[in-house]
């Protein structure tokens, strides 16, 4: 009782790592790569938005309209200082598409659409415009202009918590071509050292979840229901489903369990204490894991719902093994204690075996590089 007292004090410090990088070693090659780029480049993450126009055409000036509110309105909330879409860093449509325009000596970049007035007179010009183009046909429409694309970047997991300490000036070689055109006498530079190695942020499923109910918040605002009018994809959309839909169904998911497991050992033991013993072996067990996690300092990753399902089904199992047998020896006439005795004679060493050898499977999968 004392030990399982003092574990469950320290599950109060289990701590559980959701976020995708939590599944690398922090030196892994791999993970040592991906932080380097997103400090040198920025964030990968992006959501894209599929939209199909209500009458199946993309050039038409209704839905130029929509789609224009849809991404002035994204640029907005992204810079309102409490909006959860901060995490906005680029948004571009068919709308806001960079074209470059050479005039004489001239290289001008505006945007293809931007603030036009879209009439039914330039709307043919557009689409021809657009369709010709070798880059939008796949990134901002479809080749037949019957569905929009809206791509909106984001900067989670870019952002560099403290320092770096091999930061410094580059070093200069004597003798070499200078081909420095400021005006300053000084120029700076970071100076990448391959034994350092940037620490960016990390970023949980439920930190997508505000994020993703206002982006689709947006999208409601101007008539289009998700996956009706509109399709998304794209690792924010992905985090923020399993963080509002997926745990909370999970969490579900083991009441209902927990609910069908009574229902059957009432009906089996017609018992109250048939429905008591199993649960608490269960809640003892679940106190006895995040007390152990928590004392070891360990974070978990989103895969420990595996071994607290795993659990409920060895608990559970493990209980109705002793119950059944207690019933089976007390039905013989044997008393109370010789029943006992003779249940875990029987079903103790199974029930060990069991245990050791899930123990172990699970122990193997420590020292696995997967």
């Amino acid at each position: 009782m004392v030990l399982l007292l003092g574990l469950g004090f320290f599950s109060s410090q289990f701590k559980l790592n959701q976020a995708m990088t939590a599944f690398f070693d922090k030196d892994n090659v791999n993970l040592v790569e991906y932080q380097w780029f997103k400090y040198l480049f920025g964030s990968d993450e992006v959501v894209v938005a599929m939209i199909k126009p209500q009458d199946g055409e993309v050039f038409t000036p209704k839905f130029l309209s929509k789609l224009k509110s849809i991404e002035d309105e994204l640029n907005k909330k992204r810079i309102e200082e409490n909006s959860p879409l901060t995490r906005i860093t680029r948004v571009r449509s068919i709308i806001s598409a960079d074209q470059l325009i050479s005039t004489e000596d001239t290289l001008t970049n505006k945007p293809f659409i931007g603030d036009m007035v879209v009439t039914d007179e330039n709307i043919a010009s557009l689409k021809r415009q657009a369709l010709a183009h070798k880059d939008w046909p796949g990134s901002y429409i479809d080749k037949e202009a019957k569905v929009a694309m809206m791509l909106i970047q984001t900067s989670y997991g870019s952002r560099l918590i403290g320092e770096l300490s091999s930061q410094a000036e580059a070093p200069s070689e004597e003798g070499g071509d200078d081909f420095d055109f400021d005006d300053e006498d000084e120029s700076t530079s970071m100076a990448i050292l391959p034994n350092e190695v940037p620490e960016m942020e990390e970023s949980p499923m439920d930190a997508y979840v505000p994020f993703m109910q206002e982006f689709i918040g947006v999208f409601k605002q101007n008539g289009l229901e998700l996956n009706k009018d509109y399709f998304l994809a794209g690792n924010p959309r992905l985090m923020g489903f399993f963080g509002e839909v997926i745990l909370v169904e999970i969490a579900m998911t083991m009441i209902l369990a927990i609910v069908i497991i009574w229902v059957v050992l009432t009906i089996t033991f017609r018992s109250f204490a048939a429905l008591v013993w199993p649960t608490v072996n269960l809640v003892c067990s679940l106190v006895m894991l995040f007390g152990i996690v928590g004392l070891s300092g360990i974070e978990m990753t989103f895969m420990v719902n595996v071994i607290i399902f795993l659990l409920l089904a060895v608990t559970i199992a493990t209980s109705i093994h002793i119950m059944s047998g207690y019933t089976y020896f007390l039905k013989r006439g044997e008393t109370i204690e010789v029943s006992l005795e003779n249940t875990y004679r029987k079903a103790g060493p199974a029930i060990i075996l069991a245990g050791v050898t899930t123990a172990l499977g699970l122990i193997s999968l420590s020292i696995v590089p997967i």
